[in-house]
Order: C-alpha cells, then sequence, then structure tokens
C-alpha cells in the first residue's frame, strides 16, 4: 500500500479557507428537498422552507 508524502502540497491547496461577502449572489441547496437557488444568504427554501446551505461551504 503507498503512502502519500508527508509534504503533499496538493491536499494543502484544497483546504484553503473561504471568504464569502453576504452581498454576494451564490448558490444556495436545501437540505431537506434538493432545490438549488442563486441568492444573497436566503433564510428558507422558497419550495418548503426548510433550512439552506451555501454549496461553497464544505459540509462536515
Amino acid at each position: 500500500m503507498r503512502r502519500p508524502p508527508e509534504s503533499d502540497s496538493s491536499i494543502v491547496s484544497v483546504m484553503k479557507d473561504i471568504k464569502l461577502d453576504p452581498k454576494t449572489e451564490s448558490t444556495y441547496e436545501c437540505f431537506n428537498c434538493g432545490t438549488v437557488v442563486h441568492a444573497t444568504a436566503p433564510d428558507s427554501c422558497p419550495n418548503c422552507g426548510a433550512e439552506m446551505r451555501n454549496r461553497r461551504m464544505p459540509i462536515e
């Protein structure tokens, strides 16, 4: 089994923080029904009222 090198720069480049401007339009996805909208920080899904997530932010 091959181990990745200790200083793998490709891993570091993926783990950058994303600075988001709340006034900039982003793509959001509903956690419940999967509706995708382009908006500036929607409060809830326009179809079912559930929580939305910014698709640019990773889910952990």
